[in-house]
């Protein structure tokens, strides 16, 4: 549960003289076990966000947020910053959209975002989104589908640019992403997530080498100009795709 509140705030720190250090039973928490399960997941959001649902300890560790956001988590133990960026690294990589629901709830204007910036990058992590008021799309709309079984399944993979190509078939995941795809395009994906961005680079290199009628196609319909292939032609580049034959 304490690493929530770190993502909440983006407060790691570097190693401070402090002898006066959060309680250690939040050390004992099993970040694995809430990574996990969905609904644990859930209902510790549904405390840190809405109030709702909090245990004592939950209760306790809402009080502290004030303190951890102004002194980027000084007086969090080694222990705490370690499942904290277990458990980020987890949110960046799966649930992006949660990180910035907390922020949005502790840190609107992203000042103590900003303020402990540094000791998130020395710490491997990277929010610069969220620290800029940037979304990230919601994994809960278009971030489950399951590439794999539509790769290998030629009936899904019709259907799903069927959909994505002509507005036929929808499923609520495919109409919401094919929302998107105008501004996933503009930007360059700038708001997709690692996990978003691995399985845009996986369905674009089997529709290279597989179908490269369906990406002609969709150039057509959503570029048919080429302009944002062009614009973003560094950016594929560094995925290692390249999509100049089409």
């Amino acid at each position: 549960m304490y690493s929530l509140v770190i993502v909440a705030v983006v407060a790691f720190s570097a190693i401070v003289n402090c002898d006066d250090f959060y309680s250690s039973k939040f050390e004992n928490i099993d970040i694995d076990a809430i990574i996990k399960n969905e609904r644990l997941l859930q209902n510790h959001f549904n405390c840190l966000l809405e109030g709702k649902g909090c245990t004592p300890d939950d209760e306790e560790l809402k009080n502290h947020i004030p303190e951890i956001m102004e002194t980027c988590c000084g007086k969090c133990t080694d222990k705490h910053k370690e499942g904290a960026k277990k458990m980020t690294q987890y949110l960046i990589d799966n649930k992006p959209e949660y990180i910035k629901q907390m922020l949005d709830k502790y840190d609107p204007d992203r000042k103590y975002a900003k303020k402990c910036a540094e000791n998130l990058q020395s710490g491997g992590i990277d929010l610069s989104a969220c620290v800029v008021g940037g979304d990230v799309y919601d994994t809960s709309k278009f971030g489950n589908i399951d590439i794999d079984a539509i790769l290998k399944n030629d009936r899904l993979l019709e259907n799903h640019f069927n959909c994505l190509i002509e507005g036929k078939g929808c499923t609520p995941e495919g109409d919401e992403l094919r929302k998107h795809i105008p501004e996933i395009m503009d930007t360059c994906c700038a708001k997709c997530s690692d996990k978003q961005k691995e399985e845009g680079k996986k369905v674009t290199m089997f529709l290279i080498q597989n179908k490269p009628e369906i990406i002609k196609k969709l150039l057509d319909k959503y570029d048919s100009e080429r302009k944002y292939q062009e614009k973003c032609a560094d950016h594929l580049a560094s995925q290692g795709i390249d999509l100049s034959g089409f």
